[in-house]
């Protein structure tokens, strides 16, 4: 399915039309600092420990501070399978325990390219130096002796989940607009659609028309703030729950998930297209924009993400 608008981008006659402020204003759409401490506590903490009294405490703990998705086990040998099925943000591992050990599961951890990154905090009661240089050789990104100070405690996974937070937001969102990026789309969307099972989803590839001209004739910084507008326009026609993509220079990705029917995906199309259709001023100019849009349809044109990315590209490339 494709659709395609009939406008051109280019500059027309100088506007004294003000430019309006937009969300990505500031380029990075970075939030103040007491937002995005807030954000951490949606983290997902996973702990393993053989102690079940000591899991208690920690998750009693944890809620205290804000902390509502812990996930606990005290079953070490199936600890590495519930770290790869819920992919937490960060994990709280004990070292000795028995059939499998700490170290054991830091290992396989950093040897496992899904998991490789996720920072890991030991907290054990062997303390002395030579069971912490292993440990943080292995890849621990924390040590912490038992008994754990409470406060130390909430100041490092702070700390450790903020850092997360950063690294995460340059390896999987785009600096220009704040938007996932591609690897976010290849990496991360695609538990989405499993978790769809049979219900309809779509995937909306949007290429935008000579963002180069414009780059040419006004500057990068034009282009850059048109490229912040078109990804607000667009994200204003998306319906909470659905997922916008910045994915190459020019083309941006909408996912919709839920009742993302054959009528449906068509429908958003067409408002998109409308949305963009709308003037934007920018340095005294007044821009028009233009933009191709290719549809994939889930389950019906494929059954992961991949293949439904591969029908929306075929359905662009004919529009």
């Amino acid at each position: 399915m494709a659709q395609k608008n009939a406008t051109t981008i280019g500059a027309a006659q100088a506007s004294s039309a003000p430019i309006q402020p937009g969300r990505w204003d500031d380029g990075r759409g970075v939030r103040d600092v007491e937002a995005q401490l807030d954000s951490l506590k949606d983290s997902r903490i996973l702990m393993v420990d053989d102690e079940p009294t000591t899991l208690e405490v920690l998750e009693a703990f944890l809620t205290g501070e804000g902390y509502s998705e812990l996930i606990s086990t005290s079953d070490s040998p199936g600890a590495l399978e519930m770290i790869r099925e819920h992919h937490p943000d960060i994990v709280l591992l004990d070292l000795m325990m028995p059939e499998v050990g700490g170290f054991e599961i830091l290992v396989a951890m950093r040897e496992d390219p899904a998991l490789e990154h996720i920072p890991a905090i030991v907290l054990t009661s062997n303390v002395d130096a030579e069971t912490k240089l292993r440990a943080l050789e292995l890849g621990a990104t924390d040590f912490l002796g038992k008994p754990v100070d409470p406060s130390e405690l909430a100041l490092r996974l702070r700390n450790t989940l903020a850092a997360k937070a950063y690294r995460d937001r340059l390896a999987y969102y785009d600096v220009l607009t704040g938007l996932p990026n591609a690897r976010f789309v290849s990496e991360r969307v695609g538990g989405m659609f499993d978790r769809q099972g049979s219900s309809a989803a779509a995937v909306l590839l949007i290429d935008v028309d000579r963002f180069k001209q414009v780059n040419d004739a006004l500057g990068r910084a034009v282009g850059d703030q048109l490229v912040q507008y078109v990804a607000e326009r667009l994200e204003n026609c998306a319906r909470p729950g659905d997922r916008l993509a910045r994915v190459g220079p020019d083309e941006f990705s909408l996912f919709l998930f839920g009742s993302a029917s054959k009528e449906h995906a068509p429908f958003v199309a067409r408002q998109l297209l409308k949305e963009l259709a709308e003037p934007i001023c920018l340095a005294g100019n007044e821009l028009f924009v233009s933009a191709s849009i290719g549809i994939g349809l889930f389950p019906s044109d494929g059954d992961c993400i991949q293949t439904v990315l591969g029908s929306a590209g075929t359905a662009l490339s004919h529009a």
